[in-house]
């Protein structure tokens, strides 16, 4: 007998309804067999398997009634009319009640933004390879050295010496090469103009250490380190661009850096190492001396090197230990009455070096951010548990009329996702818009920030999350609702008789709230500290009045800052045109500006001190000034006067110290009249000024010692590199800019005007990474701070809801207004102390997160842990006596007749 398939046969005996399978089938049989006489098997198979795909297509696609629960419950037969018909509940759901909804999709967008925009900084800074081939490999070697005549001798590191440098190039076990390169500000000159650019002198290796093609032409070869070889440079991309205006011929031709000309042999691309505004590389020149071999001076030098295959940092350290062990053996001694460094020198990893200074405040941030997802997850978990807890009895519902639990999950998880889709793209677009913005807000002086970039595995781990705990909190209702009766579902007692089921629904959610009150505690101690710092930071006094004053350097060209009597007629004509102008209140020149460099560190002893006594000299910054530039930068003369135009070449020498090197090196005694001896000169010290900031207003103050410039030769006085002017004008100081550029212009078009900036803005660019930290952690506090009170109102506002019944009958019997506003505000209360506690604690564990972030505060500040506490408890009582009001408003006997 010929019979049907039997796949599609088995599959219409599953998808047809049990009172029409049978008539069904037959029919099908009853035409296949007799199509199987008249056309054969093959021909009414095929006929069969049409009619079964059509069936099951019509089926699924256009049947719309549930006749049955056998039919709900046969599995697939209206797969695709009941998903839409899910999705279509999931948003009618959603829109019902738009208050949730509301604060569920800004809490997934906030979180999921903030975290993915963090996360992106974070990796860019920290955790992102360098953009060069083998990057990990790539070590940057220092020395870190102290002299042994000098006391007050600060250890350098950031660069070693010229002769230790020598012999690492000679040769080391563990790095296959090494190169060493020097960052200046040079005079450019190119078709638009004579500017200053930062530009690299490094070895002709770099570019093959570093790994990095040419764009265009070539990059540097040995013989372009030789002494007779021409000047050959090499131009960023973005240089071209801009400034050579992208000719073709580029390679080829030449550029003027520091009055010499140079050949653009190549184009590299503009984001390399070692910073990533550099436009220009030059082959440098050097020369190493060999150990035991006299020499006049010391240079200090940047050197990175490459690992070999297999090689550690560890293993490189030890290598060039021995090298400095034989450094020390082969150049003992003093030289030119100088103590010879005993060097130690040492290798660290590329990018380990370069975000070392801003490590401890991106992990502090990335802990923040922690915390801030986890409080925005706890609170999504709370909204969506309040909504789960209310339809218990919809769920009861739907279970008595006989839907099965995976009919109701299917719904509630349409509803996760659609929450969940929407804080995706809202979280996206946030971060997206941050990271566009973080160049305008974040300090310059954040490592790598160019590099940083919208993170698509963040944003995927934060929405993930998020979604995941929505999938979990949001099925709670079809999973804790039990099959129950229509009667009992639909029954005025419901919310009694239900009680018992949600109690731990609600038990959950005040556990919810405590967590969100800790972590809001977290995060607020973590703000009020930064907060106090930077209180601190403006209240230091910098030493100088920066309002109305301004400064900037000039890029003197080789030929006159080299030779001393063009250097002095130059400043000289200066200072005398800007004291001309009628707003210029006063004028001077100094070789270190403030809060830009120290200044050179250098020994000094009392005229009746032996010589090198068992290295108890004072050491000093020693800067010169000329007449004026105390008063321009609004430093006050203590006691004493200020140097003046009588202090030139042929009178006494003259020197002025600051408050504390009197302080530390002339205690109990007044120094005024007194002489030292400087750099074998008899110096008399005819004034005390004030200390200033030097570096920053954050850093340890040094001594300083001021010398008339005019006593000492130019190139020793100054020096293009920390040298500058400062203006004090009656009025704003930037007016006075474009007055300062025409007047330089007129005395050598040839200098450019460069780093222009207010000494108030100087001031304040101290304080942009902390200020920057402190924006962040404060954004996060307060967002995790509403969080937290939106969970402490939604508890108490449920928990007055249940206990309407009890406010009534409390009325009834007499109680008060206060009585009853007190219950709720006690309850509050306690889930409110126990957050705090809870993170205060965990605050007090990880407060040495934050300790290289503050200034002038303990991480263990009592008021700022009480403000912190504070602020929480009073925001927290406030909320809560929202829903408290509410209980206050309730009908005894309106509530007694509906119970």
């Amino acid at each position: 007998m010929t019979v049907p398939p039997r796949l599609p046969f088995r599959w219409l005996e599953r998808r047809l309804y049990p009172d029409e399978r049978a008539e069904i089938l037959g029919d099908l049989t009853e035409q296949f067999g007799r199509r199987a006489a008249r056309d054969g098997v093959g021909s009414a198979r095929r006929w069969f398997w049409r009619q079964a795909l059509a069936l099951i297509w019509g089926f699924a696609v256009h049947r719309r009634d549930v006749v049955s629960t056998d039919h709900e419950r046969t599995r697939g037969r209206w797969f695709l009319w009941n998903a839409a018909g899910d999705w279509r509940y999931a948003w009618r759901a959603l829109r019902a009640s738009q208050a949730s909804t509301t604060v569920a999709v800004l809490t997934l967008t906030l979180g999921i933004g903030l975290s993915t925009a963090l996360f992106s900084l974070v990796n860019g800074i920290l955790l992102r390879p360098l953009p060069l081939p083998h990057a990990d490999r790539i070590v940057r070697i220092d020395e870190e050295r102290g002299n042994v005549g000098s006391a007050g001798q600060i250890p350098s590191r950031g660069s070693i010496s010229d002769i230790a440098l020598g012999q690492v190039l000679a040769g080391t076990e563990t790095l296959e090469g090494v190169t060493p390169y020097s960052i200046q500000g040079r005079n450019v000159t190119t078709p638009r103009g004579t500017e200053q650019r930062r530009v690299a002198e490094v070895g002709t290796s770099f570019f093959d250490l570093v790994g990095v093609a040419p764009l265009d032409g070539r990059v540097f070869a040995a013989a372009d380190g030789t002494a007779d070889a021409p000047l050959v440079a090499v131009v960023s991309d973005a240089f071209w661009t801009r400034e050579l205006d992208r000719r073709p011929d580029v390679v080829g031709s030449t550029l003027t850096i520091a009055q010499e000309v140079y050949t653009i042999v190549g184009v590299a691309r503009s984001a390399l190492f070692p910073e990533p505004d550099l436009e220009i590389w030059v082959a440098g020149r050097w020369r190493w001396p060999t150990p035991g071999r006299a020499r006049n001076f010391q240079m200090w030098i940047q050197t990175v090197g490459r690992l070999k295959a297999g090689a550690t940092t560890e293993a490189a350290t030890t290598d060039i230990a021995r090298i400095a062990r034989n450094l020390a053996m082969a150049d003992p001694g003093v030289l030119a009455g100088e103590d010879i460094p005993v060097p130690r020198l040492f290798v660290s990893g590329l990018q380990e070096d370069l975000v070392r200074p801003v490590r401890p405040a991106l992990v502090a941030l990335g802990v923040a951010m922690a915390l801030v997802l986890l409080a925005c997850c706890t609170n999504l978990a709370n909204l969506l548990l309040a909504r789960s807890t209310a339809r218990h009895r919809e769920m009861a519902v739907r279970l008595a009329l006989g839907a099965s639990r995976w009919r109701i999950i299917r719904p509630l998880v349409c509803e996760q996702i659609l929450l969940g889709s929407a804080g995706l793209v809202g979280g996206g677009l946030v971060a997206w818009w941050i990271l566009r913005g973080l160049p305008a807000v974040a300090p310059a002086t954040l490592p790598r920030l160019g590099e940083v970039a919208f993170d698509a595995t963040a944003l995927a781990f934060a929405s993930t999350t998020a979604l995941a705990i929505s999938l979990i909190v949001g099925l709670l209702p079809a999973w804790q609702v039990p099959a129950a009766s229509l009667r009992d579902a639909s029954s005025a007692s419901s919310r009694v008789s239900m009680g018992g089921r949600t109690r731990s629904a609600e038990a959950l959610r005040r556990g919810l709230v405590v967590v969100q009150v800790a972590l809001a505690m977290v995060l607020l101690v973590g703000a009020a500290l930064l907060g106090r710092t930077m209180w601190s930071l403006f209240q230091v006094d910098p030493g100088f009045d920066g309002e109305g004053a301004i400064t900037f350097q000039i890029g003197l060209p080789s030929g006159i800052w080299r030779e001393p009597g063009r250097q002095e007629a130059f400043f000289a004509a200066l200072v005398e045109r800007l004291r001309q102008h009628p707003d210029v209140v006063a004028a001077g020149v100094s070789s270190t500006l403030p809060l830009h460099q120290v200044g050179n560190r250098s020994s000094f002893k009392r005229p009746e001190q032996p010589d090198f006594t068992s290295g108890e000299w004072p050491a000093a910054n020693n800067v010169s000034i000329s007449p004026g530039y105390l008063a321009a930068i609004g430093t006050r003369i203590v006691r004493g006067r200020d140097i003046t135009a009588e202090d030139v070449s042929g009178s006494e020498m003259v020197v002025l110290i600051d408050e504390e090197l009197a302080r530390r090196y002339f205690p109990g005694e007044d120094p005024i009249g007194l002489k030292i001896d400087w750099a074998r000169r008899l110096l008399t010290i005819v004034g005390i000024t004030e200390s200033i900031a030097q570096r920053a207003v954050t850093a340890e103050v040094h001594p300083v010692l001021y010398k008339a410039a005019a006593q000492h030769a130019p190139v020793i006085a100054f020096n293009s590199m920390t040298g500058g002017v400062a203006v004090r004008t009656w009025g704003d100081a930037a007016d006075i800019v474009p007055f300062v550029r025409q007047v330089v212009r007129e005395i050598d078009a040839g200098s450019p005007v460069h780093n222009v900036m207010r000494l108030d803005d100087r001031l304040h660019a101290t304080f942009a990474e902390p200020r920057f930290y402190a924006f962040v952690l404060g954004l996060f506090a307060v967002l995790t701070l509403t969080t937290s009170i939106l969970g402490v109102y939604g508890v108490l506002s449920y928990a007055v809801e249940r206990r309407r019944t009890e406010f009534g009958v409390r009325r009834a019997l007499g109680a008060g207004t206060g009585h009853v506003i007190g219950l709720v505000l006690r309850q509050a209360a306690v889930l409110v102390v126990v957050g705090l506690v809870a993170g205060a604690a965990v605050a007090a564990a990880g407060s040495g997160v934050l300790r290289s972030l503050l200034f002038g505060v303990e991480p263990l500040d009592v008021a700022s842990f009480a403000a912190a506490a504070a602020l929480l408890m009073v925001i927290a009582l406030v909320a809560a006596w929202l829903p408290a009001r509410a209980a206050v408003r309730v009908d005894p006997a309106r509530t007694l007749r509906a119970d």
